[in-house]
């Protein structure tokens, strides 16, 4: 929703809430990856990873931006400003294969996972309830009834907590673009289509 604040309607501020799904599925390589494994008979081991990581994301966040609107032209709106999310469902977990880990520290006792075996991590718990960071984007009235929105948001804090004991840290943040189309009939959206990406970093 844009109030604008000026009799031109040149500036304006935008906010609402919005209803978010950020879900991102990864492979990688890493070497001396703090982690906590969770083995396939529930024992759970602390250390450093070095192979293969396979990760699944899936969460879902109550979102407030507030931003800034300037009026171009009767076509083209641009925005900028923050938002801040509250995390409602959260999943961050995965299974490591393919190489080893060292118990503890990186000098610590070295426990092989090879072959066909693998092992479970899960971070949710540690995920951040509230996630701030920055906004910007750009709308544009291509035709009577349609409209194309951009936006970029980039996190400014980390998403993960930082833990007590300090043996697992890690310092990730969530970027995400997007770009929606809708089209209009007297104000009335009848049909709205959304890409958008996300990538921690």
């Amino acid at each position: 929703m844009t109030k604008w604040i000026e009799p031109t309607k040149k500036w304006g501020i935008v906010t609402g809430i919005r209803l978010e799904s950020r879900k991102m599925k990864t492979d990688a390589t890493v070497k001396n990856y703090n982690m906590e494994i969770i083995a396939s008979d529930g024992g759970r081991l602390k250390g450093n990873w070095t192979g293969k990581v396979s990760t699944n994301v899936n969460n879902s966040y109550l979102t407030l931006p507030v931003l800034a609107a300037y009026k171009i032209n009767d076509r083209w709106h641009m925005k900028a400003g923050v938002y801040a999310s509250y995390i409602l469902e959260r999943e961050f977990s995965g299974n490591v294969y393919d190489g080893y880990l060292r118990e503890e520290n990186p000098t610590g006792d070295k426990v092989s996972i090879e072959g066909d075996k693998s092992a479970k991590y899960d971070f949710s718990e540690e995920l951040r309830h509230f996630q701030w960071g920055v906004q910007a984007g750009a709308d544009w009235l291509a035709f009577k009834h349609l409209k194309v929105y951009a936006d970029l948001t980039w996190g400014l804090n980390d998403i993960f907590k930082r833990l007590h004991n300090d043996k697992l840290r890690y310092v990730s943040y969530l970027s995400e673009y997007r770009i929606c189309v809708c089209i209009l009939t007297k104000n009335i959206i009848l049909f709205y289509s959304t890409m958008r990406k996300g990538s921690p970093f």
